[in-house]
């Protein structure tokens, strides 16, 4: 937890409980005076001090004073549903990453029951996504939509961020290894597919929307490993271009 962040409308003072209020007294051992940093989900950064703390609760006097500077790769991560357990941790990593838009699609392979699942109730997944803004030090939460096909996840990524470089991370033969792909823009789509993956008919999907299959060695990754470590790479390769660009 390296900013703790405080929704738009929430009292900065943290009750015992609170993870933020643990993390504070146990792992940071700090004490009234101290500075911390700290910010508005989805708003601006800035530093609290610690006025008063207790064994029960602690209050922050916070000036909020920098805006948060979008970073210069915009990235979409396309993921094939994974189980629960498993998505609650991919959506943390990939807020800490930088990934701008998370679209979870049902697969032909994959389990129908995991989009009805309680993750996509009303704030069902939020406190992983702040977890993972905290974590990195940043505000910004990415944007977390669901579709129930691929082919309409296709559209709809497309639709929201055209002109993007899009891949498609996977096994097949002809993939190109993802250490000698050449970005070409700051904008990134890339599908990473659930526990078993895509089915053919999806990846004729992918491939008549324009998307290159990408492998990322010949080691067979878990869904959580490769949509990260794809997303961390890819990000780097973007901002790598828009930086050559001029955009940064």
């Amino acid at each position: 937890m390296n900013r703790i962040l405080f929704e738009r409308d929430e009292p900065h003072a943290l009750e015992r409980g609170d993870s933020r209020f643990n993390h504070i007294a146990t792992v940071l051992k700090s004490r009234p005076g101290d500075t911390l940093l700290t910010g508005i989900v989805d708003g601006p950064k800035g530093t609290a001090t610690i006025q008063e703390m207790s064994s029960d609760r602690i209050v922050l006097s916070c000036e909020f004073d920098r805006p948060e500077e979008p970073g210069p790769a915009e990235l979409t991560c396309m993921l094939g549903h994974p189980r629960p357990i498993v998505l609650k941790r991919i959506l943390k990593d990939l807020t800490t990453v930088g990934v701008n838009t998370i679209i979870v699609t049902g697969t032909e392979l994959g389990e129908k029951s995991y989009l009805s699942s309680n993750l996509w109730r009303p704030s069902g997944m939020r406190r992983f996504l702040v977890d993972g803004a905290s974590q990195a030090g940043f505000t910004r939460l990415p944007v977390v939509q669901r579709e129930y096909t691929v082919r309409r996840a296709i559209d709809r990524a497309i639709s929201d961020t055209p002109d993007a470089d899009l891949l498609l991370l996977d096994t097949q033969p002809d993939a190109v290894p993802l250490d000698r792909w050449n970005a070409n823009s700051p904008r990134v789509i890339y599908a990473c597919g659930s526990e078993r993956g895509w089915s053919e008919n999806e990846r004729e999907l992918f491939a008549a929307a324009g998307f290159q299959a990408a492998s990322m060695g010949p080691r067979i990754l878990r869904t959580e490993t490769a949509a990260v470590a794809g997303g961390l790479f890819l990000a780097l390769k973007a901002a790598a271009v828009a930086a050559r660009n001029g955009s940064i």
